[in-house]
């Protein structure tokens, strides 16, 4: 029966042997064989934070408000607090994208009013000159 990672039941049962096996054998370091390994520098950490009910409530309301998960935002706030970095307000931003995105749309339909006026002024003068 395959688990999550895929493996199956027999390959669990390996691995928890064999760590039983380097576990009963750690003091052993004369036996170890030195490797090469590429370590990559970009190592992500995953950090538990503790809050109560009544500090997570507001937090959440201004991720979702934000339009990003609860992670990002703590870790964007945890980020912004530790390095200094100017804090951008998303509402704010949120809001001036949608003021712009309603004026691009009525400039659109502007421009379709005026191009639906030039097809007709074109219709009725080549109608005249038929």
């Amino acid at each position: 029966m395959a688990n999550r990672e895929g493996r199956n039941r027999m390959e669990d049962d390996d691995y928890a042997r064999m760590a039983d096996e380097a576990y009963t054998h750690r003091h052993e370091v004369d036996q170890l064989e030195q490797v090469e390994v590429d370590v990559d520098q970009d190592v992500r950490s995953v950090v538990s934070v503790r809050f109560n009910r009544g500090e997570l409530g507001p937090i959440d309301t201004a991720a979702r408000a934000a339009g990003v998960p609860l992670s990002t935002y703590i870790r964007n706030a945890a980020l912004r607090a530790a390095t200094g970095a100017p804090t951008v307000d998303a509402a704010g931003v949120r809001k001036a994208l949608d003021a712009l995105q309603r004026e691009l749309d009525e400039v659109r339909r502007l421009a379709g009013v005026a191009e639906s006026a030039k097809k007709r002024r074109v219709t009725r003068k080549n109608s005249r000159t038929a």
